[in-house]
């Protein structure tokens, strides 16, 4: 082990690593790429060992793939960022009614804000509609700590495990401990079991009613509580005592018993101690005797190993005995096992808040909070900075609003045991949380479970409530002001306030704090930053492919739609370009070309895909076109790469994370084999050259495609900048308003006005604005711009030979 500095997916990557992960696949998607990329590295280097890794064509490819590396009981591990599990959700809904036997933890990022989505969507909610549980961390510590307990988790209840990061805690960095070399452990193999692992009616009612028993055990183990003896103060009334709601001989296929079930045939205590009639075997020092080891073996699949540390300290003995086939055996083991108490994961911290007279402290009462994911985080940082206001300090007159914090690090199945713990004796609960009001639902419904016992009960505010923005990133900032307001409530309504007069005296305080803040910014210098909005790289290949497609249109004299799809060519809709109409996910922009055209079949229709995403979701749509008779061009823009997410190969490649080279799949011959009869190709660096394969693809009758092929500038050296001939410019604009390149900027400083005489060059001594000029170094030297200039005066620059 050694301290290093890490990103969140990095860290994450080794906490996969050190928790014996044999087989990883996922999809790019900012923001979960890195953690696939790190530990594709380490195999690389060999500094992780017998680990199977690939990016694969998309989402659902990739969780079917570790589906069935899991069947064959290797620990597996599961990628993607949030919209990429709609992708894998068929295969996910499925999968837990089948359940596993090798561990399975999906990896999915959120993206608050969105930074880099086209949706907000919380997959906390995906995991509570496919059933699956859910970890949710707050910092890159406990999400480590949170993979390594989601394997033993996945395995004792044989269910796919989600562990939900978002966007600040994956690319956060902190120092961690992580380990220098590891190794996977070793899979026993798929045994064929039809009764077990394929779908059939019968099979999903049995899978429906171990998924919900198993959610159940689950849920005690987020709480901490014996199953056996809380369940009717957590919430589920309806359960029976001891928590098992169905018979294990009769529910629950044979082999698969769950902790519930094992409890009923006496292999476990309710307290996770080894029942009267299980097996016993002890191990002994220095056993060496194969017969000795098959026993120790026998012990630990009994659960004499239960835990996961106890399985290695024993693995520890039986390696150093030199036993390494028996070892190997308790390695590959993935019976049932005791269950755990994982309520470390949702701590209760307690502290004293802001302003309180202490006249009226005894009418306060305490202000619960509670909070999940990076926003716990960000309430403990938003905590320390109200106490620390000198107003705070001054107004509170040395007594302070009491307050309990519940982080929910087990979002779903909800701890509602420890939930209903922690609101004894609060009057009032704030729920701060990304992205839905998920926890604020959960406490809704506690609340009404104890109101209809006869309980007392918390008013709770949350998003859902207006109390917390509805949408968007939490900050530090915005929390603290929300707290502000909370302990502002609780010492007004302590004075007697109620009503609209309450709200009034809220309000006063909120807008007193918002003049104070105003105050402070204008007395601080004022610096008014740039606008910079995200556009294509200069000497971008897609640049040119939008401005031919345009500009054939455009010649044609016809009226065209352009659909875009998911990737760096989404900013084609940027101005001046302004060529992207629609863009709704991976892969749509070719079907919803098709549907665009049935209602309009007069307007051309032109759908523009990556070359990834060709791969990943557009092959359905090429297909449907060709079957269902569309007349639509798919230009498809090959750059050899996955560009938006940091380049990762891709199947039209050939190059794999493995090191290995495949034959790549050739996109012509994948649209010739999906019926698409008319293929045009052009490099759109030449723009005549891509006006005119525009044309022909577009006069074509039916489906037609355009290849536009140029690799992406991040993959090759730029050539040498174009020069722009500053005294014959005549600052018409053309070279910037046509194409938009950053590298392509205006001095105005060039400006004349006309009083030299109208001269010889094109530019002459006519009045002009200002001059063009090129930042040589972002210009990558592709040309395109000297053959948009109308007076010719931009040229290819010379090498440091002479040549062009």
């Amino acid at each position: 082990m050694s301290k290093k500095l890490l990103m969140g997916n990095e860290a994450f990557a080794c906490a996969a690593l050190e928790a014996g992960v044999g087989v990883v696949a996922g999809y790019p998607g900012t923001p979960s790429s890195e953690l696939i990329e790190t530990i594709a590295a380490r195999v690389a280097d060999g500094s992780a060992q017998g680990v199977h890794v690939e990016w694969s064509t998309n989402e659902k490819a990739a969780l079917e793939l570790v589906a069935g590396a899991s069947y064959a009981g290797a620990r597996t591990l599961f990628t993607c960022k949030q919209v990429g599990l709609n992708v894998a959700s068929d295969a996910l809904m499925s999968l837990n009614y089948v359940g596993i036997e090798g561990g399975c933890v999906l990896y999915v990022a959120d993206d608050p804000g969105p930074i880099s989505s086209q949706t907000e969507q919380d997959t906390r909610r995906f995991a509570s509609f496919a059933k699956v549980p859910v970890l949710d961390p707050s910092n890159i510590e406990q999400g480590m700590d949170m993979m390594k307990a989601a394997f033993d988790l996945s395995e004792r209840y044989r269910t796919p495990v989600i562990l939900r990061a978002t966007t600040r805690v994956c690319h956060s960095s902190t120092f961690v401990e992580a380990a220098d070399v590891t190794e996977a452990r070793p899979a026993k193999g798929f045994k064929k079991d039809d009764s077990r692992w394929v779908v059939f009616p019968a099979r999903s009612y049995r899978g429906h009613k171990e998924v919900n028993e198993r959610l159940k055990w689950i849920e005690a183990e987020f709480s901490g509580t014996q199953v056996d003896e809380n369940w009717e103060s957590c919430g589920s009334t309806h359960l029976p005592r001891g928590g098992v709601s169905v018979q294990p001989g009769e529910d629950l296929l044979p082999g698969l018993l769950l902790p519930a079930a094992a409890v009923g045939l006496g292999e476990w205590n309710v307290d996770g101690s080894r029942g009267a009639g299980a097996l016993s075997v002890q191990l002994a020092d220095g056993a060496d005797g194969s017969e000795n080891a098959e026993r120790e073996v026998a012990a630990g699949a009994a659960g004499g190993a239960a835990s996961a540390q106890e399985r290695d300290r024993l693995v520890a003995r039986l390696e150093a005995a030199g036993d390494l086939g028996a070892r190997a055996a308790l390695l590959s083991y993935s019976g049932p096992m005791p269950p755990c108490d994982l309520s470390r994961f949702n701590p209760i911290e307690s502290g004293q808040g802001a302003g309180l007279n202490p006249d009226s402290l005894s009418d306060a009462g305490v202000l619960g909070i509670v909070c999940g994911g990076v926003s716990a985080a960000y309430v403990r940082e938003a905590l320390a900075m109200i106490a620390n206001e000198p107003a705070a300090e001054a107004h509170r007159g040395g007594v302070a609003v009491p307050y309990r914090v519940l982080q929910i690090g087990t979002p779903s199945p909800f701890p509602a045991a420890l939930a209903n713990n922690f609101v004894d004796g609060l009057a009032h609960i704030i729920v701060i949380e990304e992205l839905d009001h998920v926890l604020e639902d959960e406490l809704v419904r506690l609340m009404g479970l104890r109101a209809a016992a006869g309980l007392f009960v918390a008013r709770v505010e949350g998003r859902r409530s207006g109390a917390c923005p509805d949408a968007g990133e939490n900050t530090v900032e915005s929390i603290a002001e929300i707290l502000r307001q909370q302990f502002d409530r609780l010492e007004l309504e302590a004075n007697g306030l109620e009503g609209d007069e309450l709200e009034e005296e809220m309000f006063t305080h909120h807008s007193l704090r918002v003049h104070e803040r105003l105050s402070h910014r204008e007395n601080g210098p004022r610096v008014k930053l740039p606008v910079r909005p995200p556009v294509l790289c200069a000497g971008c290949p897609h640049r040119g492919a939008f401005y031919a497609a345009k500009q054939a249109m455009r010649k044609m004299r016809v009226r065209a739609v352009f659909s875009g799809d998911i990737g760096c060519y989404t900013l084609g809709n940027a101005k001046p370009l302004d060529a992207v109409d629609t863009c709704l996910c991976m892969g749509a922009g070719i079907t919803m070309a098709q549907g665009l055209g049935t209602v309009e079949p007069g307007v051309k229709q032109l759908a523009f895909v990556g070359d990834s995403t060709f791969f990943a979701s557009g092959l359905t749509g090429v297909a449907n076109a060709a079957y269902n008779g569309h007349d639509i061009c798919v230009c498809v823009l090959d750059n050899s790469t996955t560009a938006m997410t940091g380049g990762q190969p891709h199947p039209g490649i050939g190059r794999t994370l493995m090191g290995t080279m495949s034959e790549p799949l050739s996109i012509e011959a994948s649209l010739e084999a999906l019926g698409v009869t008319c293929i045009e190709h052009a490099n759109p660096h030449h723009l005549e050259e891509s006006i005119d394969a525009v044309t022909r693809a577009v006069e074509h009758r039916g489906v037609s495609a355009v290849v536009f092929r140029a690799p992406c500038v991040n993959l090759v050296k730029p050539e040498t900048p174009v020069t722009i001939d500053a005294e014959a410019c005549t600052g018409c604009k053309k070279c910037i308003t046509s194409i938009g390149c950053p590298a392509i900027g205006f001095d105005a400083s060039g400006a004349r006005d006309g009083s030299g005489g109208a001269g010889n060059s094109a530019g002459g001594g006519r009045k002009r604005p200002g001059v063009a000029v090129v930042d040589p170094t972002l210009c990558t030297g592709c040309g395109l711009c000297t053959q948009v200039c109308p007076f010719g005066i931009i040229s290819v620059g010379l090498a440091a030979n002479g040549t062009a």
